[in-house]
């Protein structure tokens, strides 16, 4: 299919604007198998998350606050309030409860993570993950 002259004109726009981003833009000339495996490459390293090796401790990343103290209390919660344990319902119960909390990002190594988790008020995640609950299990979708 043939792109208008206005549209073309939004992509030279768009290609003067943003050259790095149209760099990387699949199709955008030679080299760009090699550009989005760094891309893919840098992503990955940019969000490793993977805290379970001990030798790692000292690497910075990023992390979500909210995502780990809801996924450590989520079964807890399950279990208090005696629902469905099923994978589809436990997913949806963390996707509720992440829906109406603040993101809170941090970049930082283990050792802070865990000092930030410490201060964070678990009632705000406990709240969240009681009304997920609560939804979830009023109609669960398995």
């Amino acid at each position: 299919m043939m792109k208008t002259k206005r549209e073309m004109d939004k992509d030279t726009m768009f290609s003067k604007i943003m050259p790095t981003f149209a760099d990387h833009m699949p199709g955008s000339g030679s080299g760009t198998a090699d550009r989005e495996g760094s891309l893919r490459k840098d992503k990955k390293a940019l969000f490793n998350r993977d805290d379970s090796q001990a030798e790692d401790r000292d690497a910075v990343v990023i992390y979500s606050i909210s995502e780990r103290l809801v996924l450590k209390a989520v079964d807890e919660v399950v279990g208090r309030f005696n629902t469905c344990r099923c994978d589809r319902c436990r997913r949806d119960i963390v996707a509720y409860a992440l829906n109406h909390l603040p993101p809170l990002y941090i970049v930082a190594d283990l050792s802070h993570v865990e000092k930030v988790e410490l201060e964070y008020d678990k009632k705000r995640i406990f709240d969240a993950l009681v009304k997920a609950v609560l939804k979830v299990r009023s109609s669960p979708r398995h």
